[in-house]
């Protein structure tokens, strides 16, 4: 169709710029729960640029390149559903439990650290600086946003590296074939899958971390039963869930090519090794390529990068469990890089006040929508409120001239009649003289 192309292509460049800024300002934030939701905004970015590719490839007559390309965006909208939801509840859970050990603090009267200048018992239990060292506190919650973590940044064998891999892959698929213009969105999304292992584990290690940032810390305790056991099973989900719809077909089912989920290559042994060649080994040597830069990406260069910065060791005498302690101590060893030069830098200033859209939105409104509304409310007070009640004011006032007519004397009405008469006689004798 023509013009459709083009559409794709601008579909594209959203989501790859939109899965870029968002990863960008989750860099800095260090509130948990805007960590995710940037976080959440990225990803749903990747799925736009993968529709985006598939309506393309479709139009350009790639059916079956097509297929794959929205499969896999179906099928990200699924791992990053069961990721996400996981990491909210959990984040929920710590923030929960920071909550009444807060208050428990605050009844006993306990002093604890707080930022200079602030209130003593000024607690923020969604700030992440006031967190650290909770691993060994809840070991179920910080084992459930490792594996949702992994998820999301796509590490290898973990549920969202089935879905991302195949958006990418088959973004640079396009741009490789005959579409230039795909460059952009597919080296956008390429760095966000770094950008991505930075800031997810950037979020696990302050929270789960070195040592704590606060003595609230020491009052947190493991999150109820009602807790803990939806995050296993959506642990569960995002861990393996992915691996095991991958060997089923999901990704040709959601596309379309399949109208029900199965093995299509003999057993379940046949079908996870052909996934597996196809996602380390694929035919294509610019394939390959792409898919181990986009592997040392998500799962060496980002996650590296935070834990030089952010990693460090538990306080002595204090373990977490090993599905855990493995990812603290590996943090803690990888050294300790300063970045106060670069947290202080005028890009760290921009990534904080969000690239300065909500200036460039207040500066708009401000300058148009706000003008405009006041224009618009004036008219509607003095035009048509005006027109309305002018109207309203007309009629009473006809009303009331008229009701003085209606004296209730029979010489008023015998007058009026005489007076109607006589004018209907004169315009009759007008007309036909």
């Amino acid at each position: 169709v023509e013009g459709l192309g083009d559409v794709a292509i601008i579909i594209a460049w959203t989501g790859g710029i939109t899965a870029c800024m968002a990863a960008m300002i989750a860099f800095v934030q260090n509130d948990i729960k805007k960590v995710l939701a940037y976080s959440t905004m990225s990803q749903l970015a990747y799925i736009f640029t993968g529709l985006g590719v598939s309506l393309w490839l479709f139009n350009n007559d790639h059916h079956h390149a097509a297929v794959i390309a929205f499969g896999a965006s179906m099928f990200h909208l699924f791992n990053h559903a069961m990721a996400k939801g996981m990491l909210f509840m959990a984040s929920g859970s710590v923030v929960h439990e920071l909550h009444h050990a807060h208050d428990h603090v605050r009844e006993l009267s306990l002093k604890y650290s707080a930022h200079e200048g602030e209130d003593p018992f000024a607690f923020d239990p969604l700030d992440m600086r006031n967190m650290g060292g909770l691993a060994a506190r809840m070991p179920v919650t910080a084992t459930a946003m490792m594996f949702g973590s992994m998820s999301i940044i796509g590490i290898p064998l973990i549920g969202g590296f089935w879905s991302k891999e195949g958006i990418i892959a088959e973004t640079w698929a396009a741009c490789l074939k005959e579409e230039p213009m795909m460059f952009v969105p597919a080296l956008l999304i390429l760095a966000t899958a770094g950008m991505t292992g930075f800031y997810m584990t950037r979020m696990w290690l302050m929270t789960f971390a070195g040592s704590p940032k606060s003595e609230v810390v020491g009052h947190v305790h493991e999150a109820t039963p009602w807790i803990k056991e939806p995050l296993i099973i959506l642990t569960l989900f995002a861990a393996i869930g992915g691996f095991a719809l991958a060997v089923l077909g999901v990704v040709n089912f959601l596309g379309g090519e399949h109208d029900h989920l199965g093995l299509a290559h003999g057993s379940a042994l046949d079908e996870a090794i052909y996934q597996l060649e196809h996602a380390f080994l694929p035919e294509d040597a610019n394939m390959r390529l792409i898919g181990w830069t986009t592997i040392l990406l998500a799962l060496v260069i980002g996650p590296v990068m935070a834990s030089r910065i952010y990693g460090g060791r538990l306080i002595e005498g204090v373990e977490a469990t090993p599905l855990v302690a493995w990812l603290v101590n590996l943090s803690s060893r990888l050294g300790s890089q300063d970045v106060d030069e670069l947290a202080n830098s005028q890009l760290a200033e921009a990534l904080q006040r969000r690239l300065y859209f909500d200036d460039l939105y207040e500066m708009v409104l401000a300058k148009t929508v706000v003008p405009f509304a006041a224009f618009a409310a004036w008219f509607d007070q003095n035009v048509i409120d005006g027109v309305i009640k002018q109207v309203e004011s007309n009629s009473v006032f006809g009303s009331v001239q008229i009701r003085r007519l209606t004296t209730g004397s029979a010489r008023d009405y015998i007058l009026m009649a005489a007076v109607g008469m006589l004018s209907v006689f004169a315009l009759v004798w007008g007309v036909s003289a």
